[in-house]
Parts: structure tokens; sequence; C-alpha cells
């Protein structure tokens, strides 16, 4: 089978459908540079999973507050708080929350959902 590149070198072309040459004429991307698939962790109590670098030290790292601030643990506090989410399956919660990572705080937050409206022809 053909590469690409052997196809343009070739044939001097090559086959695009008509939805995809519609987004190379109007210059939008077709690929993205971030994952469209986010990973959903869930694990028994206490037995989260945790990556320790070479450079950190394992004690250290188990004392730290953050280190039981997981996706699924914060799914149930974010239930709490709010009864949208309560109404989220776990694998449904990306689409309307964003999972905030740092150094001192973990926690899912609400995305802006846009609502557009078709303008009305008089």
């Amino acid at each position: 089978m053909f590469d690409d590149l052997t196809k343009k070198h070739i044939f001097g072309t090559s086959r695009a459908a008509p939805c995809e040459a519609v987004w190379r004429l109007f210059s939008f991307d077709i690929h993205y540079s971030y994952p469209s698939v986010m990973k959903l962790n869930f694990h028994l109590p206490n037995q989260n999973s945790i990556t320790l670098r070479d450079s950190q030290n394992l004690s250290a790292l188990l004392k730290r507050e953050q280190i039981k601030l997981t996706m699924f643990t914060e799914w149930f506090e974010l239930n709490k708080r709010d009864t949208e989410a309560e109404k989220l399956p776990y694998a449904e919660l990306p689409k309307f929350y964003v999972w905030h990572e740092k150094s001192d705080v973990r926690v899912w937050i609400g995305k802006e959902i846009l609502k557009w409206r078709l303008g009305f022809l008089t």
C-alpha cells in the first residue's frame, strides 16, 4: 500500500473526502494537539494510584493531603455540593465539568455551556 507521500509523488494528487476538503478550504484544524479522550480513573477507598519520580521521597509524598484527592473521590464531593452534577454518571462528567489539578488544589469546576440561539427572519 502506498503512503500519502508516494501517492502525491506518483499521481500528483491525493483524494480528500468532501467534508475534509471543506475543513481544509476554511483552514480549520483537522487534528487537534490535545487529547480528545480523558482517562477517568476509579479505585477502591485508600487504594488510589500514585506516580513517584526518582527525585521524590515516598514518605513525604504519602504525607501530603492532596494525594487523597483524586478525580474519583472529588466526583463524590462534587455530588454533595452540586445537585446538577449528582444527576450525571462519572463517565459523562467531563462534558460539563473541568478537572483542575495544581500543586495544592484538585477539584472539578463547572464549564460555561455556550447556548447558541438562531435569529428569526422577519
